[in-house]
């Protein structure tokens, strides 16, 4: 058996720094951490932000008005990062932001923070509501 192969093409990966979009540094259950600061509650990450969430508010307090900001700064995509286990919210919201064009996402947080620094390397205009 010949196990030999030959690699006829390789792909350079070169990673742009966004300067002005947050970086997300870390996740671990309860903490994110974010341009140096760690948050222990629900954050709002925008393209060029982060605010606090009270910490009482749950991704099910969510509805098509909580995304305003987003719209305005036409967002290309939003991830919605519930925390440990991934949660999907009232489908009205998705149909809401599809009809402005933007996407979205639901998945647990700490894929969501792997998905945002992935899409900000592309330059996306990103935004994350973040459940620590």
């Amino acid at each position: 058996m010949n196990t030999s192969f030959e690699i006829t093409h390789m792909m350079h990966i070169t990673e742009t720094p966004i300067t002005h979009a947050p970086n997300i540094e870390s996740h671990v259950s309860g903490c994110l951490k974010i341009n140096g600061i760690n948050y222990y509650q629900a954050v709002i990450v925008g393209s060029w932000h982060i605010t606090e969430l009270p910490s009482t508010f749950t991704p099910q307090d969510l509805n098509t008005h909580s995304f305003q900001a987003a719209i305005d700064d036409k967002a290309e995509v939003i991830i919605i990062g519930t925390g440990d286990k991934q949660q999907f919210l009232n489908p009205q919201i998705n149909i809401a932001l599809a009809q402005q064009g933007i996407g979205i996402e639901y998945m647990n947080t700490a894929s969501a923070c792997r998905t945002i620094t992935l899409l900000q390397s592309e330059n996306r205009n990103v935004w994350a509501w973040l459940w620590a």
